[in-house]
């Protein structure tokens, strides 16, 4: 009489397969995920690359070096995140070119600012912060005075 199961053998490549089929899948999801933070920081990076190009243009003439008011241009929105921005004026007698004076900005609130008369260094650092649980982006440059 022939009993039908399944052998040891036969057990032991069933787990051998399904082992490498939940390695395969999580390292799948892993390498989904880093792809998504990527793309995710790429935007980030580029939408503030532009954003510094244009107040560096903005900042130009010397009669708005320094000032946000209403032409001032306003970050880009990312879908999924938010951002927030601080200006600040550098103090370049400070033997640690510390902050001067500072505003800090929202997309709800961005009040009027004007550095100094004699400001030649302006710091501005541009944060993109995520809605949902991922990760924050914080972008920054210095423009000088020309």
């Amino acid at each position: 009489m022939k009993t039908r199961g399944m052998t040891l053998i036969e057990v032991l490549v069933a787990i051998a397969i399904f082992a490498v089929v939940i390695a395969i899948s999580s390292s799948v999801t892993v390498s989904l995920s880093t792809n998504r933070i990527s793309a995710d920081r790429l935007r980030a990076n580029q939408a503030a690359q532009a954003f510094f190009e244009t107040v560096t243009e903005y900042w130009r003439s010397s009669s708005t070096f320094g000032r946000t008011d209403a032409a001032f241009p306003l970050p880009t929105d990312l879908t999924g995140y938010t951002w927030s921005l601080k200006i600040s004026e550098v103090d370049m007698a400070s033997p640690t070119f510390a902050a001067k004076s500072s505003v800090s900005w929202t997309k709800t609130s961005t009040p009027a600012y004007s550095a100094s008369a004699s400001a030649t260094l302006m710091n501005l650092a541009l944060t993109y912060t995520s809605q949902g649980s991922g990760t924050s982006f914080v972008n920054g440059t210095e423009i000088y005075k020309r």
